[in-house]
């Protein structure tokens, strides 16, 4: 009987160090994580206050995609897109910090992914822009040319 209390008093003794062991480690994820939060929501400001005072919801609708009230949500859009990157960019230190290994690798890759899709995504609207220009200087120089064609793009 005594090895069975001594086994269940050694698993106990074993459970409670582990458990007191991971107290520091919590809270520093814990203090990342917070911090990594404000690092991130004033970064969403900025970039919000940045685009706004740029004017990018007046260029966007100058080159014409768009009416004004929907490139409105542009500058809120990107700002809410560089919180998230920065915070998952804080995450990884804390899932580390809490020694959750497998989610810090995932996590990691999948930052480390984050600027190719910022990539493809600029690319992709660069090119929607240039293809927006091409269009309308097709069109006025139909226009211009009285050609038959001019009346496909009034349609």
């Amino acid at each position: 009987m005594s090895n069975l209390g001594s086994a269940i008093i050694g698993t106990l003794t074993h459970a409670l160090n582990n458990i007191v062991g991971f107290i520091p480690n919590f809270i520093s994820g814990l203090v990342i994580l917070i911090f990594g939060w404000i690092v991130a929501a004033i970064a969403g400001f900025l970039v919000r206050r940045v685009l706004e005072w740029v004017g990018l919801s007046r260029l966007l609708s100058r080159v014409g995609l768009g009416d004004r009230q929907a490139v409105r949500r542009w500058p809120n859009l990107l700002s809410q897109v560089a919180f998230w990157f920065i915070f998952l960019t804080f995450l990884v230190p804390v899932f580390n910090a809490w020694q959750l290994t497998s989610i810090t690798t995932l996590l990691n890759q999948f930052v480390r992914y984050i600027p190719n899709i910022f990539a493809a995504v600029v690319i992709g609207f660069v090119g929607f822009m240039i293809a927006h220009i091409a269009f309308g200087l097709t069109k006025n120089g139909a226009i211009e040319l009285g050609s038959d064609a001019a009346n496909f793009w009034l349609m």
